[in-house]
C-alpha cells in the first residue's frame, strides 16, 4: 500500500468538507443519511428522503442536473437494495429507496 501524498490528503479534506456541508443542507430538507459519523469515503453520501421513492428522487435530481444513482453500489442494474443497508440493519423497503451521490472537487 502506498502512502497517500500531501497533494491527495488536501483533496480528500476538501472533499469531505464539501461533503458535510451537503449533508448539512440535505438533513435540513428531512433526508435520512446512512453512514453518517462513520468512517467513509470522503466523497460519497447515501441518503433517502421519507415518502420519496429513488426514482422520483433521481428524477428530480437529474432535472437539476446532477446524476446520482440507487441500488448498491456494485450493481448498475438498481434493481436490489443495498446489501451493506441491509446489513446496518435498514429495512429492505427504506433501503431500495437510497440514492448515493459522488462528489468531485469540481462540483
Amino acid at each position: 500500500m502506498r502512502p497517500v501524498s500531501v497533494s491527495s490528503a488536501r483533496q480528500m479534506a476538501a472533499l469531505r468538507v464539501l461533503r458535510d456541508s451537503l449533508e448539512e443542507g440535505l438533513l435540513r430538507l428531512g433526508a435520512t443519511l446512512f453512514g453518517a459519523g462513520a468512517g467513509r469515503l470522503p466523497n460519497t453520501v447515501c441518503l433517502t428522503i421519507a415518502g420519496l421513492s429513488s426514482d422520483k428522487i433521481l428524477e428530480r435530481l437529474e432535472r437539476k442536473g446532477i446524476y446520482a444513482s440507487s441500488g448498491a453500489a456494485c450493481s448498475s442494474a438498481g434493481t436490489e437494495p443495498s446489501h451493506v443497508l441491509l446489513s446496518m440493519g435498514v429495512p429492505s423497503r427504506v433501503a431500495m429507496n437510497a440514492v448515493r451521490l459522488s462528489l468531485g472537487l469540481d462540483n
